[in-house]
């Protein structure tokens, strides 16, 4: 029988390969129809692979440089304040003598935020004398007071901040990981109020008012550096 042209290519040599081993044997030979079957899975998986290549790597002419498509992230510590500024206007107005129950109206609130401490006498010591690296007698005098009334003293600490964490560039690298570009904007605190006696005696802030950091992370090896970096942990482990 003639070959058929307008067979699809699989079919013509699936139907060659037949006629090669009925010549042979006689038959059909059920070795040689399970021989073709494994190749033309070996060739359906290998034509998949190129195609799933070439498909990516034509993606990457319209995905756009940047934006859209990357993840960002937003964390909030203490919502209260969206800026540095805020928080700090909110704290210069509480002043010593100000009720520890009335900072919930300044915007700190420890029993509505998740990332507020409050400290015993105790945890007072550990605080402003960490392990004796400043003497007793140089701390300010309404701390040493406070930590002398022991019971009556206490301190609460919040952590204000607010961080977006963005990535750009272009999307096919980051998605296939060979180079992400990651930048974190925003700011954060520390704020101690020491408390004696139900009243604020003393406070402190610290912080960075501006955060701006870049993180550029490049892996030759895209998706495969993580295997490459395990493989070469392994034979570092066995040599030792």
């Amino acid at each position: 029988m003639a070959q058929r042209e307008d067979l699809p290519l699989i079919q013509q040599l699936e139907a060659r390969f037949r006629k090669s081993a009925h010549a042979v044997s006689g038959h059909d030979a059920p070795g040689a129809v399970q021989a073709w079957s494994n190749m033309h899975k070996r060739i359906f998986a290998s034509l998949s692979a190129v195609a799933a290549l070439l498909m990516l790597a034509g993606c990457a002419s319209w995905i756009p440089a940047t934006t859209d498509l990357l993840p960002s992230e937003q964390s909030l510590a203490n919502g209260t304040f969206e800026t540095f500024s805020d928080m700090q206007a909110a704290y210069d107005r509480v002043s010593p003598g100000t009720a520890a129950a009335s900072l919930c109206n300044f915007g700190f609130d420890a029993a509505r935020s998740s990332n507020a401490e409050m400290l015993s006498y105790l945890g007072v010591i550990e605080r402003f004398v960490p392990r004796e690296s400043i003497k007793y007698d140089t701390l300010a005098k309404p701390v040493r007071d406070c930590i002398e009334a022991q019971e009556r003293c206490q301190a609460y600490v919040f952590h204000p901040g607010r961080l977006t964490t963005t990535r750009s560039g272009d999307f096919f690298m980051d998605f296939l990981g060979f180079n992400r570009v990651t930048t974190d904007v925003g700011w954060s605190a520390d704020i101690v109020f020491l408390v004696q006696d139900n009243k604020v005696v003393y406070k402190v802030i610290s912080g960075k008012p501006y955060i701006a950091e870049v993180h550029n992370v490049r892996q030759p090896l895209g998706p495969l550096q993580d295997f490459s970096n395990a493989i070469a942990a392994a034979s570092m482990g066995a040599k030792l």
